[in-house]
């Protein structure tokens, strides 16, 4: 009965998180194919904390575990690869979550709960690419190789970070992926359109 519970509550925080990101998904939907309807400014200065979504990976993986210990006597071959993952699930979903967000005229600063954050200048953000499924995040390259993911619970309810993104660091729509063009510096290049997400 124990097992059935958290497998149950397991399940339950998946649906959770595909919720989120089928609701991310249909709201970026104009952005991941890049539509240019309008091009304007974007606000000088964006904040904000992450809301609580952020938290659901980090239960997945606690849900998981308690499945697989629930199930180590009578299920052994479920319950190894049960813990193993929901470990690594939980262990990545607390160091690596997001919980705050900034943007101005100078750059992007992502917080992150226990690493150090993700704070690259516009002129060194080269790419955005847009995630490959509802549950995929959209992942950021800065030089020098700096990397960051912004899942859909990171996002949650701010998908029009994503334009500001796309604007002040000059990016272009180039076979599915938003990319600096090679001439473009700080201040400088085409201006990059502005897909109005609005939000829902």
């Amino acid at each position: 009965m124990l097992r059935l519970a958290f497998m149950a509550s397991f399940f339950l925080v998946v649906a959770g998180l595909l919720t989120i990101g089928l609701a991310s998904w249909f709201r970026t939907r104009a952005l991941r194919h890049g539509a240019t309807p309008q091009a304007r400014d974007p606000p000088h200065t964006t904040s904000f904390s992450t809301s609580s979504a952020t938290f659901l990976a980090a239960l997945a993986g606690i849900t998981a575990i308690a499945w697989g210990a629930s199930s180590w006597a009578e299920h052994l071959i479920e319950a190894v690869p049960l813990v193993v993952v929901g470990t690594f699930i939980a262990v990545a979903g607390s160091v690596a979550r997001v919980n705050g967000i900034g943007a101005d005229e100078a750059g992007l600063a992502v917080r992150f709960a226990r690493r150090a954050p993700f704070h690259p200048p516009w002129s060194a953000l080269r790419e955005l690419v847009p995630p490959a499924s509802p549950l995929g995040g959209w992942r950021m390259t800065a030089v020098p190789g700096a990397r960051c993911t912004l899942m859909p619970s990171d996002l949650f309810d701010h998908e029009e970070l994503l334009e500001t993104i796309v604007v002040r660091a000059v990016l272009q729509f180039d076979g599915g992926i938003w990319r600096k063009e090679p001439a473009a510096t700080s201040g400088e290049g085409r201006m990059a359109p502005w897909i109005s997400l609005g939000k829902r």
